[in-house]
């Protein structure tokens, strides 16, 4: 499996500590580690307040989380952005507290090799939760289902009988997500919504989301999938 590296700033508006790891490519198990101590999150700095996350990936897609290694709770979670497009005023997140036990972890993904694919990461939020669905090799302008990152779960199969409440779309550098869509399970669309590009290309309107759609009340059932649309030669 492929490696590469990632890199976070956390802290709060008066302290930071960075965080490093060279981790395996399309996987959770991923600890970042103080570059000092060598020491994940918790055991630094315990009981501390949080307000900051800047996380950084080499090459492609990546996602993170702040997870309790014990209970498994996540308390936080976002996207990553490509090394050297940050902006710091964007980094803040709502103020969490570090649990001792908790860890932070990231999800990246290389480039897709293949010219015309992509590879593309989506936080879903219902009311049972957010999880992170994950699709490689999605070719360009094909519809193509994204699944859940760790159990390859449909929509459908994991969110039956919840709403729908959020998505955020990251697809890898220099790919434009087009549009992302819920199906129903007759295969008809019940809604679109159209994307963007991000970092330093024409049109970009974020360092980490290529689609940000919040505010969506869409119950799920059996059946139901979530595609994307993307574009890998902007």
């Amino acid at each position: 499996m492929t490696e590469q590296t990632c890199t976070a700033i956390v802290g709060t508006d008066t302290f930071s500590k960075i965080f490093q790891l060279s981790a395996t490519n399309a996987s959770w198990q991923n600890v970042m580690l103080d570059t000092i101590s060598s020491q994940p999150i918790g055991i630094l700095i315990p009981n501390t307040v949080l307000n900051h996350m800047t996380v950084n990936y080499a090459a492609g897609v990546c996602a993170w989380r702040l997870q309790n290694s014990q209970s498994l709770l996540v308390t936080a979670k976002g996207f990553a952005s490509k090394t050297l497009y940050n902006d710091y005023q964007m980094s803040r997140i709502a103020p969490v507290k570090i649990n001792p036990n908790d860890v932070l972890m990231v999800y990246p993904n290389i480039v897709d090799p293949q010219s015309d694919d992509s590879n593309v990461l989506a936080w879903v939020q219902t009311t049972k939760g957010e999880l992170l669905y994950a699709l490689t090799d999605a070719p360009d302008n094909a519809a193509t289902e994204i699944k859940t990152a760790v159990n390859g779960l449909s929509l459908g199969s994991d969110a039956f009988g919840a709403t729908l409440t959020r998505i955020n779309v990251q697809s890898q550098d220099a790919s434009k997500l087009i549009s992302c869509q819920v199906i129903d399970n007759m295969g008809g669309v019940v809604w679109t919504g159209f994307g963007n590009v991000r970092g330093a290309y024409a049109g970009s309107s974020s360092l980490t989301s290529n689609g940000m759609f919040d505010g969506l009340k869409i119950p799920i059932a059996r059946g139901y999938s979530m595609k994307v649309t993307v574009d890998a030669s902007i």
